[in-house]
């Protein structure tokens, strides 16, 4: 009788516990939104500045950035909180994320014209922004005629999107057109003879 007893106890402790595990385990992130700024220089290279806006639920200690580059050579690379403004150093390798001495840096690859950016630090149920910036060489097309600058703010993110909004400033002024390639809902605005604006919303 106390076997009988006991073991329906037993399972249901069991199950009961299976849920509260589950729970505390989950970890996701999400992309709730990014501002891209390309500032074109003089000499053709590209200042880029991109402001990432997280949410986490759980905790995290990293977060990559991969860019497809091609041709394209890149400079510069910084990693900015954005909360605190404190401004990431640079190490010569990837780091062991879950290592304390690791955080508030981030290391780089670029191989075979692909960039990766992965910055270390800790925080849990929260929303945090960051600050990407690098210089782009080689990203501008020279012709006769005109010139031209083609290029992807989706590019490699692991998760989607919610709304990103790219502005393009020019050195100076010239006739400006703008083609949006995306299946999202994107809006052209504050055009001008020096720069442009492009909302795009998944």
């Amino acid at each position: 009788m106390i076997r009988r007893s006991t073991l329906p106890l037993l399972l249901a402790g069991v199950f009961l516990a299976i849920p509260f595990l589950a729970s505390a385990q989950i970890e996701e992130y999400s992309y709730d939104r990014i501002e891209a700024d390309y500032t074109v220089l003089s000499d053709g290279s590209i200042r880029v500045e991109e402001r990432i806006t997280v949410s986490y639920e759980g905790t995290f200690h990293a977060l990559w950035r991969g860019i497809s580059l091609g041709p394209v050579a890149v400079t510069n690379i910084e990693v900015v909180d954005g909360d605190t403004g404190e401004s990431f150093l640079s190490a010569d390798t990837f780091l062991d994320r879950l290592v304390p001495e690791s955080w508030d840096k981030f290391a780089y690859i670029v191989d075979d014209g692909y960039l990766k950016i992965e910055w270390y630090y800790k925080t849990a149920d929260t929303t945090k922004h960051w600050v990407v910036r690098y210089t782009l060489h080689g990203a501008v097309a020279f012709a006769e005629d005109s010139d031209s600058f083609s290029w992807s703010p989706f590019s490699r993110y692991a998760v989607p999107v919610a709304s990103t909004s790219v502005r393009i400033f020019l050195p100076e002024s010239a006739q400006i057109s703008v083609a949006v390639d995306s299946a999202a809902s994107s809006t052209v605005s504050d055009i001008d003879d020096r720069s442009v604006r492009i909302d795009i919303a998944r």
